[in-house]
């Protein structure tokens, strides 16, 4: 099993190489929880025409409903039911963000306390790592158009050097 996971992920890094996306995984990898697998997957799931739709904010709230993570409310006359996940679009994307979101509440201390601020309000777990799928999107959004790596601005390094 170890040696199929080696070959699969030379075969990733080959498919960066060649896609010509190499630049924004790297870029993702600077991210925290943004790991070796789920940073190509999602950069691989970006529509090809994704730098044109506007600012960051509209960019992000686009790419939420593009992968299917996109809150819903459903309602009819006077009922109204519960807020879910739409799950419309890229199974891949959504998983990969998943993933992201779940190392980042190990690694990140910003993300964590945020998870924690979520579950000490009664959300429930899931709900409260769709929060951080999304905080991960917007994050992903602004390095990309920016064209520069992460730098946490609330870490205690960040604030040293500022």
């Amino acid at each position: 099993l170890e040696k199929l996971l080696g070959e699969l992920l030379v075969e990733i890094r080959a498919a960066v190489k060649q896609s010509g996306r190499e630049h924004l995984v790297e870029l993702a990898r600077s991210i925290p929880g943004f790991g070796e697998k789920t940073a190509p997957a999602i950069v691989a799931c970006l529509p090809g025409c994704w730098e044109q739709w506007g600012d960051k904010r509209t960019t992000a709230i686009k790419l939420q409903a593009f992968f299917g993570f996109d809150p819903r409310l459903r309602t009819s006359g006077k009922w109204s039911g519960k807020v879910k996940m739409t799950k419309r679009g890229v199974t891949l994307a959504r998983t990969a963000f998943y993933q992201v979101a779940f190392c980042a509440l190990r690694t990140d201390p910003g993300l964590r306390s945020a998870y924690h601020a979520q579950r000490a309000a009664g959300k429930h777990h899931n709900v409260a790592v769709s929060h951080l799928m999304r905080r991960q999107l917007r994050r992903l959004v602004a390095v990309l158009k920016s064209g520069t790596a992460f730098v946490d601005h609330q870490s205690p390094a960040a604030l040293a050097t500022a």
